[in-house]
């Protein structure tokens, strides 16, 4: 069964089945009263925020975000009641907040309708707001306005293993790691560095957000591996080679050579690196 979020439900108005079993209704107020003769009942399964939604990554196949339009509106209007009012000056930044909430939550490949009304702020002015979001396709003669977005699919990051290893072991609280982890890139020398701590004190490799994005998933990369091949076509044989057991032996036919990463040839002797050769090399 699909699963679906609306993240400013109020009252349900554009609901066909306003009980939908595989829907999520949430909004940041709860409320029911009456107001000149006519009834607001906003009674979402979830109270929050939808700048700050209290749900996983990548939960929903389908969310709509339906937020408020109006910037301005009377204290005690119909209009208010039902659709809830903008902040006249913030609203640019809790719109696009509010998307990037709902791409959060959304499945990759999933999609999100997104409902706007232009009587007092200009659709031009909203999607500028969410970029880098652009819809797919939607109606634009209208006043109100129902566009369709869909979650791009994401890469998984591609790491080494033993960055991998880090992660799980820290995944389940990853935030008070990660500080550490600050902490000691300013205060390790490099020369006292480990593999993960240089990782992690380069910039380049953006190592937060890394880490941040392999809740949603990751690879771990594959080590290059080599031969060792220690001469070619001498004494009859086509390869001498260093076998599992750090010995030379000889063979004509390369899927007898084993193969090693270039850890495991140091470790054995530094003196086999020069020999090493990548298995692509050989093979091709």
């Amino acid at each position: 069964m699909p699963k679906i979020l609306d993240a400013c439900c109020g009252s349900r108005l554009f609901w066909f089945d306003k009980d939908c079993s595989f829907a999520t209704y949430m909004d940041i107020r709860e409320e029911e009263y009456e107001i000149h003769g006519k009834k607001i009942n906003v009674k979402p399964d979830v109270v929050a925020d939808f700048r700050d939604m209290p749900f996983e990554n990548n939960v929903y196949d389908l969310v709509v975000f339906d937020p408020p339009h109006l910037k301005w509106a009377g204290q005690n209007s119909i209009m208010k009641g039902q659709y809830g009012q903008l902040d006249k000056e913030n609203w640019p930044e809790d719109i696009k907040q509010g998307m990037s909430e709902c791409m959060r939550v959304l499945k990759p490949s999933g999609t999100l309708i997104f409902k706007w009304n232009e009587n007092q702020v200009k659709l031009k002015d909203v999607l500028k707001a969410v970029e880098p979001y652009s819809p797919l396709f939607g109606n634009k003669r209208s006043q109100t306005h129902w566009l369709v977005f869909m979650k791009e699919e994401q890469q998984k990051p591609v790491l080494p293993e033993f960055v991998a290893k880090w992660f799980e072991d820290a995944k389940d609280n990853l935030e008070i790691p990660i500080f550490y982890e600050c902490v000691r890139a300013m205060e390790i020398c490099k020369e006292y560095r480990n593999e993960f701590h240089q990782w992690f004190a380069n910039s380049k490799k953006n190592p937060i957000e890394t880490l941040i994005r392999m809740k949603d998933g990751y690879e771990v990369e594959k080590e290059p591996m080599y031969y060792v091949i220690l001469s070619e076509n001498k004494g009859g044989w086509k390869y001498t080679f260093l076998d599992e057991e750090g010995n030379a032996d000889y063979t004509n036919n390369k899927a007898h050579i084993p193969t090693f990463t270039e850890k495991e040839i140091k470790g054995n002797d530094e003196r086999f690196w020069p020999f090493a050769v990548p298995v692509k090399e050989v093979e091709g």
